[in-house]
């Protein structure tokens, strides 16, 4: 087969080919008359739409709008559907895609096509997702059919009262609750019936409390915030039951398990420690027939990938210093700081270079790396978006195939450190939160490519918006730099266990501990 995609049509066929694409282009314009592709209609009337949600979940008045030329169908903005289905979201403004993730599940659209990306099978929109006002606006069949079954929600949408109603299906694990007093911090677990539980200690400040057999309601699946003794964490479906990984704050000390409402309501209570002093690490709590609790990790390489680089410049803010410097300059400040923790580092990049996110994975495999951490900056359409996000692979109920070659297919290389992943990022989320100051956008469960090949616990990290000018400031002043830098290593140093895991504080920085 001639190779040369240049070669000129052979003169017997020239005439065909402009009239065949005068064909096509009559069948496909957007527009067109008869053709199945509506144009966008940024001007489209606007819509009152009534939200109703069951419980006790108050209901929203949103605005709606159609967008498509001649079609009834509403559109909802991207902001307005997080909000219904407790989705995050993801903007790539290279690429123009979004990213929503529900219930532990992933879609990417990309504006002005049809086409959804989503595991288990991609789908085809009868109306494309359009960019109007500062917001990409979705059609209705991208709530009802994707984001509602990811979110495990039933959709119902009643076009003569103009009302959406966002219904619940019933799990298992339906709420959680995080209460403090003056040396204690309680967090409550309400189930809709009793559950198998285990409480293990997996490194000296993070505890993990799995729900043996157990699913989650969807809104809880993420990130836990911050309250009293309680750093962080992470609440995750995973096979077999959820996990809610704990990050202690450094005064917490001891802690104990006790159920009630007949087994219905699970009680983890933490207490304040008394004089200052470290406690030797506690045996697991397991309930009865339990497994005991996991060892400590053996960390000793950590890979840094400063995000982008060479032609792909990254976000770029009012500055014009480019996301791809800026992340060289952070992950050159983290190694700095591991290596003050004892730890080997490498970086899969040292300079101004492309590198495509399977180069980055090979460098992190053949460097024997025990964990991964890809350095990035986000943006967004204007100035009003802000905070850090942490993001670590999803989980996936399916099972891995047998293995007994010893082969790990590219594809689930990452997959099978889903958990430890998920641990990771809620020892780095609180920690880059409490150091920058920034808003905390939680920890979001992402199948990224940066990810996919890395056979090792890895995250990804957005530490700031450079398009809010703030964010952008605080990077590009090497002392608050180096605090960000300080914070993930901090959590690099709990992940391994490190009795002193807030050791890792440049010369610079303020004397508040992490």
């Amino acid at each position: 087969m001639n190779a040369d995609r240049t070669c000129p049509i052979p003169p017997r066929t020239a005439w065909f080919v402009p009239v065949l694409m005068a064909a096509v282009a009559l069948v496909v314009a957007p527009g067109a008359r008869g053709g199945p592709f509506p144009a966008a209609d940024p001007d489209g009337p606007v819509l009152r739409v009534q939200v109703v949600y069951p419980g006790d979940r108050a209901p929203a008045s949103i605005e709606a709008r159609r967008l498509a030329s001649g079609m009834g169908e509403p559109f909802v903005s991207s902001a307005d559907a997080a909000l219904m289905f407790r989705a995050a979201r993801f903007w790539d403004p290279d690429r123009l895609q979004l990213t929503m993730r529900a219930g532990g599940r992933s879609a990417v659209v990309t504006v002005n096509s049809r086409h959804v990306q989503r595991a288990g099978g991609n789908l085809l929109l009868a109306l494309a997702p359009v960019h109007v006002d500062g917001d990409v606006w979705l059609p209705l069949e991208f709530l009802t059919a994707v984001l509602a079954p990811a979110a495990g929600d039933d959709v119902d949408w009643d076009p003569v009262l103009q009302t959406l109603t966002v219904g619940g299906r019933r799990a298992d694990l339906l709420t959680l609750t995080l209460a403090s007093s003056t040396d204690a911090t309680t967090l409550t677990l309400g189930c809709a019936k009793a559950l198998a539980w285990r409480l293990e200690r997996t490194a000296p400040d993070t505890l993990a409390l799995t729900l043996d057999d157990a699913s989650a309601a969807p809104a809880l699946l993420g990130a836990v915030a911050a309250e009293g003794l309680v750093a962080g964490g992470l609440l995750a479906q995973q096979p077999g039951g959820v996990r809610i990984a704990v990050a202690l704050a450094a005064s917490a000390g001891g802690w104990n398990v006790e159920t009630a409402d007949d087994g219905r309501e699970i009680r983890l209570a933490l207490q304040a420690r008394e004089g200052g002093a470290p406690e030797e690490p506690a045996p697991a709590i397991v309930a009865p027939g339990a497994a005991a609790a996991a060892p400590s990790r053996d960390v000793r390489v950590v890979v840094v990938d400063p995000g982008h680089g060479g032609s792909d410049r990254g976000a770029v803010g009012d500055s014009g210093t480019p996301e791809k410097d800026l992340m060289l300059e952070l992950a050159q400040d983290v190694r700095q700081q591991l290596r003050r923790l004892d730890f080997d580092v490498v970086l899969t990049r040292d300079d101004d270079r492309d590198l495509e996110p399977e180069q980055r994975a090979e460098t992190a495999n053949r460097s024997d790396g025990d964990v991964f951490i890809s350095l990035h900056a986000d943006s967004w359409f204007g100035a009003e978006a802000s905070g850090v996000t942490t993001f670590a692979a999803a989980a996936d109920d399916a099972p891995l195939p047998d293995l007994a070659d010893g082969f790990t297919p590219w594809h689930l290389a990452q997959r099978r450190h889903a958990v430890a992943s998920g641990e990771l990022a809620a020892l780095v989320q609180p920690r880059l939160v409490a150091a920058s100051g920034a808003p905390d956008r939680g920890i979001v469960r992402l199948d990224a490519r940066i990810l996919q090949g890395v056979d090792m616990p890895a995250v990804m990290i957005e530490v700031g918006f450079l398009t809010d000018p703030a964010e952008e400031n605080r990077l590009l002043d090497g002392g608050r730099r180096r605090e960000l830098a300080g914070a993930i290593a901090a959590a690099v140093a709990a992940f391994r266990g490190d009795e002193g895991r807030d050791a890792a504080r440049p010369s610079s920085q303020r004397e508040e501990p992490w």
